[in-house]
């Protein structure tokens, strides 16, 4: 995996950060081992399972009008069709949350 400068890079503890290229140690902290996916575009490591702006993403979908992406979908088999979805431009992404911080985060009742 080639990390270019102003990569968006997500680990596998779910850490997504940019990768500014600026000084040698910064790449420890992305030891490419730990690196699940670098991507230009901060969407493109986006998974079911995070939140965006304070949404669980359900769906993931490229609807390719206007660079909106599905992010949000509840589908009813009985009707087939869509219930609710909530789309994003990149450009309206103001906070991610991924699965694996959320479950880091949790406080579990009861154990």
């Amino acid at each position: 995996m080639e990390l270019r400068v102003n990569d968006y890079v997500r680990t596998k503890d779910g850490t997504i950060e940019k990768y500014s290229g600026t000084n040698d140690s910064e790449i420890e902290n992305f030891t490419l081992n730990e690196i699940v996916k670098s991507s230009p575009n901060i969407i493109d490591l986006i998974e079911v399972g995070d939140y965006v702006n304070g949404y669980r993403v359900d769906y993931i979908e490229n609807i390719n009008k206007n660079n909106n992406f599905i992010l949000q979908r509840i589908f009813c088999e009985e009707y087939e069709k869509d219930l609710y979805s909530k789309s994003f431009k990149p450009s309206d992404i103001k906070s991610i949350v991924t699965k694996e911080q959320f479950e880091s985060m949790k406080y579990k009742v009861g154990d």
